[in-house]
């Protein structure tokens, strides 16, 4: 981790304090046909360094655990990190109550390749006095420049170095579930709800005690069963 709650640096590939918590998370399943494809379901917060914090609708509608083959994430060079093989889809009720609507989702090994930046999507942009106003950021799909970033210790959230616009929280995305919420330049929630509507917002930090002991349980156990 850095920087606290929500903010991860790949040792592989650095880029100095930039918010790269927030993923677009595509996930990848057998269609009824046998071909593979993949179908972004929704977004989410990097809340440990082999855990992905979303929406349920990560892996509801077409995509089940039991479908699930990867997930996918968008690295700062532009180059997809592939996450295959072990993980486990843990709903909120199981995370000491947390709200019902989340998926906490683990690995097995910590993230490799590449430091995690936005690939598409958005999240609530909020700062100080602002804060009910909820604004978000709508990143689009594509590729990001990592020169962009250069010098990121003076990086704002209210000047966001991606390609991206502001829009109302009534004209959120089907995808952008999950995504993080920005206060004062800390991620401190978790947008439960997207396709145009606000819903619920719940507070990372509360519940980051529930998250750290969970990963690390699961990664104890994965690894002693080798």
């Amino acid at each position: 981790m850095n920087g606290g709650v929500g903010r991860y640096e790949c040792p592989d590939d650095p880029v100095g304090s930039l918010p790269d918590s927030f993923v677009k998370i595509s996930a990848g399943y057998r269609t009824r046909e046998g071909g593979f494809t993949t179908e972004d379901r929704a977004s989410g917060v990097i809340v440990a360094s082999n855990a992905i914090l979303t929406h349920h609708h990560f892996y509801s509608d077409n995509v089940t655990p039991e479908t699930l083959e990867s997930v996918i994430l968008r690295s700062a060079d532009g180059q997809r990190i592939t996450a295959r093989g072990e993980f486990s889809v843990i709903s909120g009720s199981e995370l000491g109550g947390m709200h019902n609507g989340l998926t906490l989702i683990v690995f097995e090994d910590d993230f490799s390749g590449g430091s995690v930046a936005p690939m598409s999507g958005a999240g609530a942009h909020l700062n100080g006095e602002d804060a009910q106003q909820s604004v978000r950021i709508g990143a689009k799909p594509g590729l990001y420049n990592t020169q962009i970033i250069d010098g990121a210790d003076e990086f704002e959230f209210n000047n966001n170095p991606f390609p991206g616009i502001l829009v109302a929280p009534d004209q959120t995305v089907r995808g952008d579930s999950g995504a993080p919420l920005y206060v004062d330049g800390s991620v401190v929630g978790v947008n439960n709800q997207g396709d145009g509507q606000y819903g619920a917002i719940t507070n990372i930090p509360l519940i980051q005690y529930l998250i750290n002991k969970v990963t690390e349980d699961l990664r104890g156990s994965n690894h002693g069963a080798q």
